[in-house]
């Protein structure tokens, strides 16, 4: 579980330097002039990943939710729907943070409610945690994102805004990728 966390927050530290280019990007010459805030930057990203995962998401048969490779080293390991479920607690657990909001809590297992089960419940929860990030990521300013927040995970006493949502986002990446095994493991060719 240190190794993963440990992966996540490194592919998130390799967002930084595209935030940070992206918000102080000059417009192209033919566009009008932009300006974009920190919070539209990291909204992007996020967009970005929502789009990818509900493409994915939209090809998997619904038969297929349950699917596990067998082959390989994947005896115990979660579901493509268990690595949706968990891929939304997560994001909720960093968004709630954001937002100062009571942390979701779970068994332990960061694997989301146990009573969502089967494609529709599971991809309106993935939904609403995409809602929920939006939410928070709009509450991001260049005043607060490096304000001392309590960290969620308990690893540190605290972290920051920015640090979170790119948390949630570098997640949802590295889930997407688990994914893609999946569905290829499961002969479903991943859109685009």
């Amino acid at each position: 579980m240190q190794r993963r966390s440990f992966l996540t927050v490194l592919s998130g530290l390799a967002l930084v330097p595209e935030l940070l280019a992206q918000s102080q990007k000059p417009a192209p010459a033919t566009a009008a002039p932009l300006s974009a805030s920190l919070s539209e930057v990291l909204d992007q990203r996020l967009v970005g990943i929502e789009k990818t995962l509900q493409s994915l998401t939209s090809a998997m048969p619904a038969e297929q939710y349950n699917f596990v490779p067998a082959a390989g080293k994947f005896e115990g390991m979660r579901s493509f729907a268990g690595h949706l479920k968990h891929t939304a607690f997560a994001s909720n657990v960093n968004f709630a943070a954001i937002l100062g909001e009571a942390i979701p809590q779970d068994d332990g297992s960061e694997d989301g409610p146990p009573e969502i089960k089967g494609r529709e419940p599971v991809l309106d929860y993935l939904r609403d945690s995409f809602a929920h990030g939006h939410r928070a990521i709009a509450s991001i300013c260049e005043q607060n994102s490096m304000l001392p927040v309590k960290d969620p995970s308990g690893r540190v006493p605290y972290t920051t805004r920015l640090a979170l949502a790119i948390n949630a986002v570098s997640h949802c990446y590295m889930h997407y990728g688990e994914l893609l095994i999946y569905a290829r493991s499961a002969g479903v060719i991943p859109p685009g």
